[in-house]
């Protein structure tokens, strides 16, 4: 990996939008120790092209609720650097079947595709996996509060986010 700096970036134009419009959610394979092992990434563009054991769920938050951060966490100290990804959902109306699938979210490990506003797939916890972190689940009070519930979700990872490929995501 070279560490020398090959381009640029133009400012762009005022074409996007912020938010998440879907979560893609797949048990972490078994075995893994690199993206390599179970996903295939163009040399060149470090695009995700296919998967191969994984089933993908998919999870569709309320419009406007949610959002996707990567966190840069450099030490100039250590001469290291490692991301954290967090995506923060929000799932309206309380249900038992909502329930039964937190548990299982909260107890597991697993890999997450969000798509942005904008159309573009982002892989979370490619290498060490996506865990909850932290959440809630409630009724409000006002009429127009949440009635549903409040995810966190984390992970760790030595690199960035890879872009997916859409035909790469098969439910």
């Amino acid at each position: 990996m070279s560490c020398l700096i090959d381009g640029g970036m133009s400012r762009g134009c005022r074409d996007n939008a912020g938010g998440l419009v879907t979560l893609y959610i797949s048990n972490m394979p078994t075995g893994i120790t690199s993206i390599a092992d179970w996903a295939t990434v163009d040399a060149t563009t470090e695009i995700v092209t296919s998967f191969s054991s994984v089933t993908w769920f998919e999870y569709v938050p309320n419009k406007i609720s949610s959002d996707f951060t990567e966190t840069y966490q450099v030490s100039l100290e250590n001469g290291t650097v490692g991301y954290e990804q967090t995506v923060t959902a929000i799932f309206g109306k309380l249900s038992a079947e909502k329930r039964l699938q937190i548990k299982a979210l909260t107890a597991g490990n697993f890999v997450m595709i969000v798509k942005d506003k904008n159309g573009n797939f982002w892989l979370v916890g490619a290498e060490d996996s996506v865990n909850v972190s932290g959440g809630s689940g409630g009724t409000g009070k006002a009429l127009s509060d949440l009635n549903g519930y409040s995810l966190e979700f984390k992970a760790m990872e030595g690199i960035p986010a890879h872009s997916v490929d859409e035909s790469a995501i098969i439910l």
